[in-house]
């Protein structure tokens, strides 16, 4: 694909926020597949859900979301699972909390802790078999 159809493809995409963007000539309807995203804070579902968004109105895909944390703030934690529980509806992403634990600073050395997530995170990648999983960059952060 050349550069000059790429842009024009993008404007496209941008000129009308109210419609859904047009997909490009070669794109064709697939075999649906499950797409699994890692999202270890609070709206990390909905930052980095493009693409497995695009997936699912491209090829039917469905999008699961692993959700590690509510935040570390234990007194948001209510809100921040109102959050995600409206955001994945809104989105039609099926979500699974890892933990409803407390989730603050002093887990982050703390390798039992981290080894149970994992675990809960192994077998739902057993279960939904993806065939994509996205996750965020090791040194993505706050600063």
């Amino acid at each position: 694909m050349e550069f000059a159809t790429i842009l024009s493809y993008f404007e496209s995409i941008f000129s009308d926020s109210l419609h859904s963007p047009p997909l490009p000539p070669q794109v064709k309807k697939k075999t649906p597949f499950n797409v699994l995203l890692i999202s270890p804070h609070p709206d990390d579902e909905c930052l980095s859900s493009a693409l497995a968004l695009r997936l699912q109105r491209e090829n039917s895909a469905q999008i699961f979301n692993a959700a590690v944390t509510l935040g570390s703030k234990k007194s948001r934690q209510k809100e921040r699972l109102y959050e995600l529980e409206k955001a994945c509806e809104e989105l039609n992403i099926k979500n699974f909390l890892l933990t409803l634990e407390y989730f603050g600073e002093d887990h982050s050395s703390d390798t039992q802790f981290w080894k149970s997530k994992e675990n809960i995170l192994e077998k739902l990648i057993l279960k939904i078999q993806p065939r994509l999983i996205i996750a965020p960059h090791h040194q993505d952060g706050h600063p």
